[in-house]
């Protein structure tokens, strides 16, 4: 089920627009991944992600281009966040920030409790950005990211949707 929640902020000058994402979008969904992320996503991920209704992707455009995404699975009134990311030229602007907040107003009004995520250990921004929204540390992981030869910690976060 496709839902349009449009959005402009007025700490933003620009136009920023939250919404569902659409199969002609994963091209660029990729395209920030590849440009902006350790790995390179399979296409027919996203698209059954649109297909499947036990999870969610949505995006954010400033005007017409798409500047991030957050990808989430769904298990009952508890969700996942597998990633959510901003394309690199975009960032340290408070579009994360924006797509994080938007992201935690949509899943409450899906009756969504209790989020769940993990944050490499050494993605400081991003620790800052949950912890900042109540997300609460619970578990490390360790070694659980492998990029090229590194092996990197996980940290857990929990945030209970009231």
């Amino acid at each position: 089920m496709q839902r349009n929640i449009r959005k402009k902020i007025s700490t933003y000058k620009e136009n920023l627009n939250y919404r569902e994402a659409k199969y002609d979008e994963i091209d660029k969904i990729n395209h920030i991944i590849k440009y902006g992320y350790h790995i390179k996503w399979d296409k027919d991920f996203f698209y059954k992600m649109i297909d499947n209704g036990a999870y969610i992707l949505n995006i954010i455009k400033l005007e017409d281009e798409i500047i991030g995404f957050i990808a989430i699975q769904k298990i009952k009134d508890e969700c996942d966040i597998i990633m959510l990311i901003i394309d690199q030229k975009h960032r340290g602007k408070g579009y994360s920030k924006f797509l994080l907040g938007e992201t935690l107003n949509y899943l409450k009004s899906y009756g969504i409790k209790k989020i769940f995520l993990d944050v490499a250990a050494t993605n400081h921004s991003a620790i800052n950005l949950y912890e900042k929204f109540g997300f609460k540390k619970f578990s490390e992981r360790l070694a659980y990211y492998k990029y090229d030869n590194l092996e990197i910690d996980a940290i857990s976060y929990r945030l209970v949707n009231s």
